[in-house]
């Protein structure tokens, strides 16, 4: 859909873009570690984003800074990421028990199972949450384990910039 200011996420509502949506593919199926998209303000960097993502067809994960306050706290981050998971998990279903084989044994780490799928809930306290690095190697392990990379992806990384300095 044309005209609406929401990010898009298939093909046909991403306006000439086709250059720069091949590169992003193309850095995505070389497993280039690290890959930036930069721009002005607005000009659907994070259309070109999820479009990307969701044509690769691999598994990813998207933290949206965005969602975090200014002067965010750990426990405004460990929700991000929380939300951040459990759309990642809402996306693979039919493998959400084994990524919770990998997650489960995380300090800080807990499911809550229904019928409508498995949720992870993430402790933020000091003593209880599970550390990051923990967490982003559990879900590298998995990727691995089915043969996959998966990409981390955070959307306007800069809000990261605050009082926990990541």
């Amino acid at each position: 859909m044309l005209f609406d200011d929401r990010p898009k996420i298939q093909r046909r509502d991403l306006f000439n873009r086709e250059r720069e949506l091949q590169q992003f593919l193309q850095a995505l199926k070389t497993a280039t570690p690290l890959t930036l998209i930069l721009g002005m303000r607005r000009l659907g960097k994070t259309s070109l984003m999820l479009v990307g993502l969701n044509e690769s067809k691999m598994p990813y994960l998207v933290v949206d800074a965005r969602s975090l306050p200014i002067r965010y706290s750990w426990r405004d981050l460990y929700k991000s990421l929380e939300t951040s998971l459990n759309e990642f998990l809402n996306r693979h279903k039919k493998v959400s028990t084994r990524i919770r084989e990998f997650l489960g044994s995380l300090r800080g780490v807990e499911f809550e199972v229904s019928t409508k799928g498995i949720r992870v809930l993430l402790s933020w306290g000091r003593q209880e949450r599970p550390s990051l690095s923990a967490l982003l190697e559990s879900l590298n392990d998995w990727a691995e384990s089915e043969g996959k990379n998966l990409v981390i992806a955070l959307d306007e990384a800069q809000y990261l910039r605050g009082p926990l300095s990541l």
